[in-house]
């Protein structure tokens, strides 16, 4: 099976460049210091000689338009600062492809007809379930976990209760476990995968493993063996 890798840009689209904010407030400057400068010419073209108008006011608009002009220059090397620094991470989070990665998550993902997941109990359970279920939210396995307190890890061999091979894709992970009170015990998921591509988007770096995909700062820990 092939597997196919993108890494993809800001979200804004493979070759399609857009107007920043900083460039379209800069042009609608452009078009009021225009706009201003005709009427001001106008005005003192037909001004009174004899009571002639104040100049402070236009001097101090002017002003005002030289310090949105500044303010507007600083925003759009900000924007540029962003793009370069996406840019950068971007091609730095490239290198998680191909590694082996443990993240904070129930999204599991099911890759070469296999998975790796563990959990853990905060307390004793009394009785417990590991429920798999597939992106239509219908339950395709059920497996009895340890019950014992700490960490577990679970290797998935990828087939159903019937014993029939599912195809890979991304699987969700749901533990249930009781006190002999009937009370609920928290417990929290990690899962394992192969990352095969990564999405910068909003600076946030996003790991795909097959269909399952994983925030990087949910990442406990990074397999460097392809």
């Amino acid at each position: 099976m092939t597997t196919t890798t993108n890494i993809l840009g800001t979200g804004q689209g493979t070759g399609v460049v857009e107007a920043t904010k900083a460039s379209k407030a800069k042009d609608q400057l452009a078009a009021d210091m225009n706009q201003f400068l005709t009427l001001l010419t106008t005005q003192l073209a037909n001004q009174d000689p004899l009571s002639p108008m104040d100049s402070t006011e236009f001097t101090n608009q002017l002003v005002q338009y030289a310090n949105v002009e500044q303010n507007i220059q600083t925003n759009e090397n900000l924007e540029n600062l962003i793009a370069v620094q996406q840019s950068a991470m971007t091609l730095s989070s490239a290198n998680y492809i191909g590694k082996t990665v443990t993240v904070t998550s129930d999204v599991l993902p099911l890759q070469d007809g296999k998975a790796t997941f563990g959990y853990n109990f905060d307390d004793v359970p009394e009785q417990a379930t590991v429920v798999i279920t597939n992106s239509s939210g219908n339950i395709v396995k059920v497996l009895s976990p340890d019950l014992s307190k700490g960490t577990h890890a679970v290797e998935w061999d990828g087939k159903d209760d019937n014993g029939t091979q599912l195809a890979d894709g991304a699987y969700k992970v749901q533990i249930m476990a009781l006190k002999a009170n009937g009370d609920a015990i928290e417990s929290s998921v990690a899962v394992t995968g192969k990352v095969t591509g990564v999405s910068v988007y909003g600076g946030e770096v996003t790991l795909k493993m097959g269909s399952a995909s994983a925030s990087l700062a949910d990442v406990q820990s990074i397999d460097q063996s392809l």
